[in-house]
């Protein structure tokens, strides 16, 4: 199985996001009902056994419920963007969750790379070499470079299970873990 953690953001944040996209020309845009924050991708290869393990452990462990806010535009990628993104503040909360699930995700077996953690909900993917990615990064940037949502406190920590179709990802929420 193909899963991650993550969190999910406010109907009223997804219509904003989507209103960046409509300046977007290139990529393949995330639909909104897609959008979320990441916390911790588990892998494409993970057993029943182990995700029922990790399921235990997540359910046995408090998690604190902390204010984010959606804030500022960024992409992955060195020469040119690989992906579009809008960034999540403050960091703080987010990497010491991460830290905490990735912890508990080598315990019940799993082999996550040591990696740095972005939070951020990802707008848009591009291929590699794709001329369109750098402007429509130039423009997001331009328009919306100061990029700012109101902060919101999400409720639950959600273990997804990733679908893989012809038209992207399609998602699917397999346990539900709740922020105190």
């Amino acid at each position: 199985m193909r899963l991650f953690l993550a969190l999910d953001i406010p109907d009223d944040d997804r219509d904003a996001l989507a209103g960046l996209q409509s300046g977007m020309s290139g990529g393949r845009q995330v639909e909104p009902d897609l959008f979320h924050i990441t916390i911790a991708y588990l892998g494409d290869g993970v057993r029943d056994e182990t995700a029922s393990d990790l399921h235990d452990l997540l359910g046995a462990a408090p998690f604190s419920r902390g204010e984010i806010a959606l804030k500022g535009i960024g992409h992955f990628g060195h020469s040119a963007p690989t992906a579009i993104w809008v960034g999540v503040a403050p960091v703080a909360p987010l990497d010491a969750l991460h830290q905490r699930t990735a912890r508990l995700a080598r315990e019940a077996g799993l082999d996550l790379p040591r990696r740095r953690y972005v939070p951020h909900v990802t707008l848009a993917r591009y291929s590699e070499g794709d001329l369109e990615a750098a402007n429509d990064l130039a423009h997001l940037l331009l328009r919306h470079g100061s990029f700012s949502r109101p902060a919101f406190r999400p409720i639950a920590l959600n273990l997804m299970r990733s679908h893989l179709g012809r038209r992207g990802p399609d998602y699917e929420v397999l346990a539900q873990y709740p922020l105190r």
